[in-house]
């Protein structure tokens, strides 16, 4: 009677080949939930439960498992960003996970809860690509009686883009070879009118050219507001905005999240007037990739924003300082989009270390001047309205 009150630990091996055993603390049940046993399975599950632009980064996964499987339910789950990915064609099915997960004992019930429900998706493979607890959709799917499951994290694959590891992995679950497809997104017809009819609401001068300017001030979390090391320094946006309204005439749409309007409205008001269109903290997600999508460029840190612009095919300019454009850069369809990176000794820089660090090295070569030769580059290009 005691011992079935008792938690009990097991040993359960490692995803990734030598990686040895773990020790996990679980609740006594039957082996599989899934009643059906054997039965075939059509439903391939992608978990990513990062940020945006990590959502955004496994389209190319997502491509590859409908052109291999074109016969599969193919359903993602992930965090707050999840709609943007609505319309998409590789996708037959969102679902929405709580962010963060619950953590140590309450990982028990989330494995079990999933698991559940993963036996009721006749699923034949899990993806569970950059986000938090893999190894609760790992015990999940174990338990729902899932034959393959590959994690990014666990399995570690080497090398390359984000993008281009989440690519290989879903070759392993449907099998072939082949170069990844480009990042790409999806907007509706009706999401892009809705979009102009707004901005010609704000202001838009159709014969102005129209440049996005995403700040990206700090990073953002339920308990405490931090600058981020990913960001250009404020002072630097104050600098070049006035310029590129004096020189090139454009007009400026500042975007950005609720909590970072107060930073942009101080650079917004440097603008004379019918020179900035503000949308910070006034659109949901979907609105805000629409009114990206008619920009003529669109200039923005490492964030989210910018793997949205560049799966839209908009012209981007990226400034990347503690971030391996390598790893996480623009991957859109056109290819269309120039890195202003930091060429600091130091980097790359640990994320551990990123919010401590006293130095600015990875920021201090990121200047105005070169800034601006990029963006005049792209405007230049562009013809005239």
């Amino acid at each position: 009677m005691t011992s079935a009150l008792l938690m009990r630990f097991i040993l359960c091996p490692a995803a990734a080949e030598g990686q040895g055993f773990s020790c996990f603390l679980v609740f006594p049940g039957p082996p599989l939930y899934n009643p059906r046993g054997m039965v075939e399975r059509k439903t391939i599950l992608v978990v990513e439960t990062g940020r945006l632009g990590d959502l955004v980064m496994v389209t190319p996964a997502l491509e590859t498992l409908r052109s291999g499987r074109p016969d599969a339910r193919i359903v993602v789950a992930g965090s707050w960003p999840l709609a943007i990915l609505a319309h998409h064609p590789a996708v037959d099915d969102l679902v929405e996970v709580p962010y963060p997960n619950p953590r140590w004992l309450r990982l028990a019930i989330e494995r079990r809860r999933w698991g559940r429900w993963l036996g009721r998706q006749n699923a034949c493979a899990v993806l569970l690509c950059h986000g938090h607890d893999h190894r609760v959709w790992q015990w999940a799917a174990r338990r729902a009686g899932v034959q393959r499951v590959l994690s990014e994290r666990l399995s570690q694959p080497v090398g390359g883009h984000h993008s281009e590891r989440l690519h290989r992995l879903a070759l392993e679950i449907v099998g072939g070879t082949g170069p990844a497809p480009p990042v790409r997104l999806f907007l509706a017809a009706d999401e892009r009118a809705a979009a102009r009819r707004r901005l010609a609401a704000l202001g838009r001068d159709p014969g102005r050219l129209l440049v996005g300017v995403h700040v990206g001030v700090g990073r953002l979390s339920r308990t405490r507001r931090t600058v981020s090391r990913k960001m250009w320094p404020l002072e630097r946006w104050a600098r070049l905005v006035p310029d590129l309204v004096g020189r090139w005439g454009a007009q400026i749409l500042f975007t950005g999240v609720a909590a970072e309007a107060p930073e942009v409205a101080k650079v917004a008001a440097m603008l004379p007037d019918g020179a900035a269109i503000n949308l910070a903290g006034r659109t949901d997600l979907r609105e805000l990739a629409a009114a990206v999508a008619e920009c003529d460029l669109l200039i923005t840190p490492d964030t989210g924003l910018m793997h949205v612009a560049a799966a839209l095919d908009v012209p981007l300019v990226a400034v990347f300082s503690v971030t391996s454009a390598s790893e996480v850069g623009p991957r859109g369809p056109g290819g269309r989009h120039t890195i202003v990176a930091s060429e600091a000794p130091c980097l790359p820089c640990p994320r551990s270390l990123q919010k401590h660090c006293p130095r600015s090295l990875c920021t201090d070569d990121l200047t105005v001047d070169r800034v601006r030769q990029a963006v005049e580059e792209w405007l230049g290009r562009l013809p005239p309205r």
